[in-house]
């Protein structure tokens, strides 16, 4: 068992910014324990929302915060059509670790790098983005979540044109050549277009009859050459539909299946940590036998550690691992939360 112990505590607070709502869609740790949080905000609701973003540095000595330009969000208008930007407006930009930067991500055609959240960005176009393949097949690929970083490559998992509220299928590897001011994508289709997993593979790991798309990417990683994919179920509904299967799988550049690395006990969400040696296991449901509470697996151990949290702080859930640092907060990644605790721990 891993027992955690209490280092810090940070509040991040958009009300200020943001009227209607809002959330955090990543938070990136980096040493020292300093993290930038990313997400999403709304200054009004109804029909016609008005939608921002904002970065929060978080460190020891308070919270900072930067709101993007409006430009930004103008930017996507120009790359989507409003069908696409209609319910996942927010899934269209993701952020993502950069060695000692962050970047974000916006669509498959630009990555801005930031050395902090309040230094002007390096804005990189990407030379294959999927823009016009997209649009032949009637809608775009949407970025819903960026992997961690192996060197200059990132992986990204996208939803298929047309899909987008329904989870990631699709992967592509990005390549940044921060210095040349060039990215890439690599590992596509023969089309160009990203790639996504076998069903037939897939089945026999479910108690679900009847799928008829791939199962959904949750997570995954590049490492040693080699596709490490948390795959959790086939439909998006998980209340109805529930996770099955939940599965760790090396895969090869095409995306078939290698070997299975690791199953939970119970049907569970994963996120690979930036440390890139670990991954945090949530169980669903809190009826299973690990009772709804949080686990951390070990790559290299290849055994899985139950957690002890801090007293007083045994309701958060933990975010991310970097640097001996453990991130747990109490606002569920995604969730709409425009106040919400950092809390830092060691072990």
């Amino acid at each position: 068992m891993i027992k955690l112990k209490y280092d810090y505590h940070a509040e991040v607070d958009i009300t200020p910014y943001f009227t209607w709502g809002g959330w955090l869609t990543k938070l990136i740790p980096f040493t020292n324990g300093r993290a930038v949080a990313f997400g999403v905000g709304y200054k009004n609701g109804g029909s016609i929302r008005e939608e921002g973003y904002w970065l929060a540095e978080v460190k020891r000595e308070g919270t900072t915060y930067r709101i993007l330009p409006q430009e930004l969000t103008e930017q996507l208008n120009t790359l989507f059509s409003r069908a696409d930007i209609t319910g996942a407006h927010e899934m269209k930009i993701q952020a993502f670790k950069f060695g000692e930067q962050f970047g974000l991500l916006i669509g498959s055609q630009f990555v801005y790098l930031f050395d902090d959240i309040h230094a002007d960005p390096r804005m990189i176009e990407i030379a294959n983005h999927f823009t016009l393949i997209s649009e032949k097949r009637g809608g775009h690929f949407i970025p819903q979540r960026c992997g961690n970083p192996t060197g200059s490559l990132i992986p990204v998992m996208f939803s298929a044109p047309h899909d987008n509220l329904s989870g990631a299928r699709h992967l592509s590897l990005l390549e940044i050549d921060e210095q040349a001011g060039k990215a890439k994508w690599l590992h596509t289709q023969a089309d160009g277009c990203p790639r996504c997993t076998n069903i037939e593979e897939y089945v026999p790991f479910s108690n679900r009859l009847g799928a008829d798309r791939p199962p959904i990417i949750f997570d995954c990683a590049w490492l040693d050459s080699s596709w490490f994919l948390f795959v959790a179920g086939f439909d998006h509904v998980y209340p109805r539909a529930g996770v099955s299967p939940s599965i760790f799988t090396r895969n090869s550049i095409d995306l078939g299946l290698l070997d299975t690395v690791f199953q939970p006990v119970d049907e569970s969400l994963a996120h690979i940590c930036i440390s890139m040696d670990s991954m945090i296991i949530s169980p669903y449901r809190k009826n299973g036998s690990r009772k709804g509470k949080q686990s951390i697996y070990n790559f290299k151990e290849a055994v899985e550690h139950e957690l002890s949290m801090p007293r007083g702080y045994t309701k958060f859930s933990l975010l991310e691992y970097y640097d001996q640092s453990y991130w747990l907060t109490t606002n569920a990644m995604g969730y709409n939360g425009m106040q919400f605790d950092v809390v830092v721990c060691g072990v």
